[in-house]
């Protein structure tokens, strides 16, 4: 894992299609902060109604969408930037009524893209892409920015009134033009993961709301809800952070798909650091968070780097179903405590348990295992885990009457 310290001012950030800048709400105008750079500030974009102060952000590929908290509720809002101001689309407030307690840190906005397989001129009635099971007839989907002649960067609405194959048809003629491999996107719904359940305050809930009424759709009660405050959406996916794992939910099913584990551990290694924004792109993942944690060789210990009120953000490789990266190591002794060798003891052994997994916990076989100790001897000193992930060997004491440290090294 690598970590890129950027300077943010809130604790809310979100991406850009081309994932070379950063978002960020903050005192009424929403900054751009170019990636790759500490204090690389590009732009400040100041908003044409009042805005408070910003929970969350995200990004759908077109439109940014904020969360607000407020006393007995919260506020999502859209906002489309147009001419270097961004203009609000769209307001939905929810405020606590009997049998529902709105309190909310977090939320994602749903959104699927894809692009023009040909080009689609002004009065088409139909677009030709690359995947139609992208979309759902009832759709409205977004085309832009174009490239075509006399219409460059220019965005249009359509509604999907069919569909065969990958040919969408349209309710409407197009009254613009759009150029093959244009881009195109649609946003269904957005969720909100609320503290409480409706009429059950001891879990939280997903709640599924209409991206264009805001209107809930249906809610989903569960303690894994409950408590999130870093959340994206990534390749048809819900993506939230819960303690020190990072979960995938299916949209259609709320199953989750898959999750692992992401070192956002305090250096006692216990407690959580707390994550405040999630962002994805291309199998990279960027968190917000107020300091960074790592094991420094140099004193060999874990140590920290604080970077107070200016809460940075930490990249690293989001692992694909493909790739078995080893993350827990865990070396177990039986018995833990063993004799010293002395007069009338001439063995005193102990059995080690080495334990190799990946960041889904999965066990990892096949990996080379070397093991080294301050005292007294290793046999096998190496070898490999077997299909549970294990490596066994056994320690021999010595004359010392002391602490041994044993360490695993795993390839």
């Amino acid at each position: 894992m690598t970590y890129e310290n950027i300077e943010l001012p809130a604790t809310n950030f979100t991406g850009d299609r081309t994932n070379s800048n950063l978002y960020c709400f903050y005192g009424g105008v929403m900054y751009s902060k170019q990636r790759g750079s500490p204090y690389g500030l590009v732009n400040v974009y100041p908003v044409n109604t009042f805005v408070g102060e910003v929970s969350c952000t995200q990004f759908d590929g077109v439109f940014y969408w904020t969360l607000e908290k407020q006393t007995g509720g919260f506020t999502i809002k859209k906002w489309e930037l147009v001419g270097g101001i961004l203009r609000q689309r769209a307001i939905f407030s929810y405020t606590t009524i009997p049998g529902m307690l709105f309190d909310a840190d977090s939320f994602t906005v749903d959104y699927y893209n894809d692009v023009l397989t040909s080009s689609a001129i002004l009065g088409s009635s139909y677009l030709e892409v690359t995947d139609g099971d992208t979309f759902n007839i009832g759709d409205t989907i977004v085309l832009g920015p174009s490239t075509a002649g006399g219409f460059s960067d220019q965005y249009e609405s359509v509604t999907i009134s069919s569909k065969v194959g990958d040919t969408l048809y349209l309710s409407t003629p197009l009254t613009k033009s759009f150029s093959s491999s244009d881009a195109l996107y649609t946003t269904r719904y957005f969720y909100v993961f609320n503290k409480y359940s409706p009429y059950d305050n001891s879990k939280g809930a997903l709640l599924k709301y209409k991206w264009d009424t805001g209107k809930l759709y249906s809610y989903y009660p569960s303690q894994m809800f409950g408590g999130v405050t870093a959340t994206c959406f990534y390749e048809g996916r819900i993506t939230f952070v819960k303690g020190n794992e990072v979960i995938l939910l299916n949209t259609s099913t709320l199953n989750v798909f898959r999750h692992f584990a992401i070192d956002n551990l305090e250096t006692n290694r216990a407690g959580i650091v707390p994550i405040h924004a999630l962002w994805v792109y291309s199998d990279v993942l960027y968190r917000l968070q107020g300091k960074y944690v790592f094991f420094n060789e140099d004193i060999e210990e874990w140590d920290e780097e604080l970077w107070g009120s200016a809460y940075s953000y930490v990249s690293g490789v989001f692992p694909t179903i493909f790739v078995s990266t080893v993350y827990f190591v865990e070396i177990k002794a039986y018995p833990p405590m063993i004799h010293a060798i002395a007069s009338g003891i001439t063995s005193s052994t102990s059995n080690i348990v080495v334990t190799v997994l990946n960041q889904d916990r999965t066990p990892l076989a096949g990996r080379t295992v070397t093991m080294t100790s301050s005292y007294g001897s290793i046999l096998p000193t190496s070898g490999t885990t077997d299909s549970n992930g294990l490596f066994e060997c056994v320690y021999s004491g010595s004359v010392h009457v002391t602490e041994v440290e044993i360490k695993a090294s795993v390839t």
